[in-house]
């Protein structure tokens, strides 16, 4: 990795990494070398800190769509614009997995991120959503953030009808059936 670069310059290499790999469902697995080539390629600097991020988002991925879904009123994730559920994607990482990234510098770097490679709406798009992940109550559901299931175990826990593990849906049927399993569980 080359040596560390400001924050918001190793959110956007992640960006642009992951929004190379979304079709619109995001590829689940990425080596460094991978990412480091794409870098190298693009003459984009970066660091640990944007590795950090490209892994987290990737390897949460189930999670992150099942809320993006369950937050997203009137939008499926697949409708969305690529962009904006790139950036949707990366914060709602930080979010909801990354303590020790405040919620209010995310949600602004978001909005920064939408209005350099985004739409002219994005940047309402973005923080409406992005908002309702991080608000103390979903205003939608009245269920605090906390409350809210952040893995697909999580929401299958949540769900009062599994009766053991055979009720569990096969792994290749996860990502179609993420948000029928959290919408179920609350």
């Amino acid at each position: 990795m080359q040596k560390p670069v400001s924050r918001r310059v190793a959110r956007e290499a992640a960006f642009q990494f992951l929004f190379s790999i979304d079709n619109p469902v995001l590829q689940t697995t990425v080596s460094e070398s991978e990412f480091i080539r794409f870098c190298e390629n693009f003459l984009l600097p970066h660091d640990e800190f944007s590795w950090e991020i490209v892994t987290g988002t990737v390897e949460n991925a189930d999670a992150i769509d099942a809320q993006l879904r369950l937050l997203s009123t009137n939008w499926k994730l697949e409708r969305m614009p690529r962009v904006d559920r790139t950036i949707l994607r990366l914060f709602a990482y930080e979010i909801l997995f990354r303590a020790d990234i405040p919620k209010t510098v995310s949600i602004n770097e978001s909005l920064e991120m939408a209005k350099k490679f985004g739409e002219a709406d994005s940047t309402a798009f973005v923080n409406g959503i992005l908002d309702k992940i991080s608000g103390p109550k979903n205003t939608d559901t009245g269920i605090a953030a906390e409350e809210i299931p952040t893995t697909i175990a999580e929401a299958l826990e949540a769900n009062i009808g599994l009766a053991s593990e055979e009720d569990l849906t096969p792994p290749h049927m996860i990502k179609q059936n993420t948000a029928e399993f959290v919408v179920r569980a609350i």
